[in-house]
């Protein structure tokens, strides 16, 4: 019978293997793609993105460049944007967008226009002018019928009802970002040292907070739970973040890093994203800790706002600048792999599984500068392997040293982002 206890025990470690590998074999791959190839002129000097709005599938962003306002529209979750036609007399960068549906939206810019669609942005109407500089726009959930903006010239926050605009209050501090939850028909404004909130009272200055700092991006999921990013104040701190569990007090996060912070998304009260300066940051557990994205997704870039349809699909906007990328940028969260690669780059990494050493080769021989990570499966990474160009033969690196399991090599280019799985036995 020794030969029946060999089989039952080949098929155990057979089974334990196919076990082990079990969790991974359906496991879907997520990173970083740069979707600015597909804006139109995205690659024009000095234009930027500055607001983005996704419904599902379908997204808006805003941007443009001094009288240059533009909105682009996808529908296939940014692999294809066309740009909308706006009114001739159009000034301004356009600054903030938001959709109240498919069909209905609002725009506005930093030259004091509001613009309106009822067509999904197939045709925009202007309702308002002269309103000085525009930066962010906000609207409670439906039915309710009035939206607010706010402007960063003379401290205005204006009504918005169907084609009227009206200006509801003004204050003497800079106005940036204004935002309502989706769930609830309060509202904050944030902005140089301020911080304002609204009930169906009015607008009430009642909010505990530390008034040295200068807020960019305020974002609240429901009436209590809210955070605000921005500039730190002389004393140099890192980038300030600070939230709010009651509506009301505002207690400073731990920023890991100490560039300025000019956007955040919350998707529910635990997850969330917050970008500024050459800087993602990313939080599972309501902000008590950050996680910064590699370097080689944020070198060069001025972020200026995220927006997150799941935890699978989140959009940031911005610039990348530079002697050679002064163009508008566009970054994705999405899943990589399973998905044809376009990207200017590839890469192989063989042998795959790696026992001590594996080699990488670049397949379409495009000679370019890249940055090359290894990360584990939480996303952290564990080796910084290679800065440069990849010889047209391949190139040799060493992994002996770190333990067996599953890692990703994400290779990242100027204009593109490509990740490998290796598995190291």
């Amino acid at each position: 019978m020794w030969y029946k206890a060999s089989v039952v025990k080949k098929l155990i470690l057979i089974l334990h293997f196919a076990f082990c590998i079990l969790p991974f074999a359906f496991a879907q791959q997520y990173g970083w793609i740069d979707l600015s190839p597909n804006i139109p002129d995205s690659n024009n000097i000095y234009k930027s993105l500055r607001d983005v709005y996704f419904i599902g599938q379908e997204g808006w962003i805003s941007g443009g460049y001094y009288t240059d306002a533009k909105i682009y529209h996808t529908s296939d979750g940014g692999l294809t944007f066309t740009s909308q036609p706006l009114p001739a007399n159009t000034l301004g960068n356009g600054m903030s967008i938001a959709m109240r549906s498919l069909q209905e939206g609002y725009f506005v810019t930093n030259n004091g226009h509001v613009l309106r669609t009822l067509d999904g942005g197939n045709s925009w109407m202007t309702i308002g002018t002269g309103l000085g500089l525009l930066y962010s726009i906000s609207f409670p959930p439906l039915p309710d019928t009035s939206g607010y903006i706010c402007a960063g010239s003379g401290g205005k926050v204006c009504r918005v009802t169907g084609n009227t605009v009206t200006i509801e209050f003004t204050t003497p501090a800079t106005l940036t970002s204004i935002v309502f939850p989706v769930n609830s028909t309060d509202g904050w404004v944030c902005g140089g040292t301020v911080i304002r909130h609204r009930t169906s009272a009015g607008w009430h200055p009642d909010q505990n907070y530390s008034t040295g700092e200068w807020y960019n991006g305020i974002h609240f999921v429901d009436n209590l739970n809210g955070w605000s990013v921005g500039v730190p104040n002389w004393k140099g701190k890192h980038g300030t973040i600070i939230h709010t569990s009651n509506g009301t007090d505002w207690i400073f996060q731990t920023d890991p890093d100490t560039n300025n912070l000019n956007d955040v998304f919350f998707l529910n009260t635990q997850e969330g994203w917050a970008v500024g300066n050459e800087v993602i940051l990313h939080t599972t557990d309501g902000s008590v800790t950050w996680t910064k994205e590699p370097t080689s997704v944020t070198d060069s870039t001025l972020l200026l706002s995220v927006f997150a349809v799941n935890n699978h699909e989140v959009y940031i906007t911005g610039r990348k600048y530079g002697a050679n990328f002064n163009r508008a940028l566009l970054l994705k969260y999405t899943q990589v792999s399973g998905i044809e690669d376009k990207s200017v780059v590839d890469f192989t990494v063989y042998p795959n599984p790696v026992q001590d050493n594996f080699r990488m080769q670049d397949t379409k021989c495009k000679m370019v500068d890249c940055d090359i990570e290894l990360l584990d499966l939480s996303g952290r990474k564990v080796m910084k392997v290679f800065k440069g160009r990849i010889p047209s033969d391949g190139k040799e690196f060493d992994m002996s040293h770190l333990p067996p399991g599953i890692y990703f090599c994400r290779i990242s280019t100027s204009n593109s982002i490509v990740t490998k799985k290796i598995v190291k036995l």
